[in-house]
């Protein structure tokens, strides 16, 4: 590091079990940029005053995590269109002094399938909880003609956030209480969590129980550490096919580096990294 090394930060809270500082230095190093990849740990309180100076230090880049990635949009200068549409950013470029707020959460989201060969073309889907993740998690699904039910914890406040967005994606979704997750009496393709249950303080919570799935149900949950959450215990137990979010983590960060450098980083290099320090088997 040098007067001149730019800095790139995630902002959430919490942060401390993120894979993205060990994802984005890597590539950086690789690639010789000189830029620092850091995890700054926010209180929501606290983030108006965070973005405040962060742009004050000329910050390169941004990613945004839970729980900021719904708030931090109305506190940028400007923000794309699918952003707008999803209603949550997890990736800021400062683009000539303006900070404008990005979601790579559904490309890394449909990759990861892609890679898993996951089928979820015009499925019958269940997600599990509805937050920043969430939004993107939709709006990629609704792009690919699925039938959605969401199933959440808090459904007024859930109905008020999708009344506020009012977009053409949320048409005809379906809005559950968690406690009325059924797979006797719906079967579904696939069932994603996104709720933080199963990681943190949660760890030992699963959101839904896989007990009445169909032998062909693919269960997906965005969580990555741990690298096996409660519910892909229950998954496997039940030999249904599963896989976890660090595939989802690694290529909207890839997507992401891309927005700060031009540069279309190789995958492997964030894999071998990931393995060599045991976080990947």
């Amino acid at each position: 590091m040098d007067s001149k090394t730019e800095m790139i930060s995630l902002l959430g809270h919490p942060v401390s079990h993120s894979f993205s500082p060990i994802i984005h230095n890597k590539i950086l190093a690789e690639y010789s940029i000189n830029a620092f990849y850091n995890a700054l740990d926010i209180l929501p309180s606290d983030l108006n005053v965070a973005i405040m100076g962060l742009k004050a230090c000329n910050i390169k880049g941004m990613n945004v995590t839970i729980p900021h990635k719904e708030k931090i949009v109305k506190l940028l200068d400007c923000v794309s269109e699918e952003a707008s549409k999803i209603g949550s950013v997890n990736t800021i470029v400062n683009e000539s002094g303006k900070l404008k707020g990005y979601n790579t959460d559904y490309i890394g989201f449909i990759n990861s399938l892609i890679i898993n060969n996951i089928e979820y073309k015009k499925k019958k889907v269940a997600l599990l909880g509805y937050g920043g993740a969430a939004t993107a998690i939709l709006y990629a699904l609704n792009e690919n003609l699925c039938d959605c039910h969401i199933f959440v914890r808090n459904i007024e406040k859930t109905k008020s956030k999708i009344d506020q967005l009012k977009y053409e994606l949320f048409t005809g979704v379906n809005i559950k209480p968690l406690e009325e997750f059924d797979l006797t009496a719906y079967s579904y393709d696939i069932v994603i969590n996104s709720t933080p249950l199963g990681m943190g303080e949660l760890i030992d919570i699963s959101p839904v129980s896989l007990k009445n799935a169909n032998v062909n149900c693919q269960v997906v949950d965005i969580i990555y550490n741990p690298s096996e959450t409660k519910f892909l215990k229950e998954a496997k137990k039940y030999n249904l096919k599963y896989i976890n979010g660090i595939d989802m983590l690694i290529e909207q960060a890839l997507e992401s580096f891309f927005m700060w450098t031009g540069i279309r980083a190789d995958r492997n290099v964030v894999i071998l990294e990931l393995k060599k320090l045991n976080i990947l088997f």
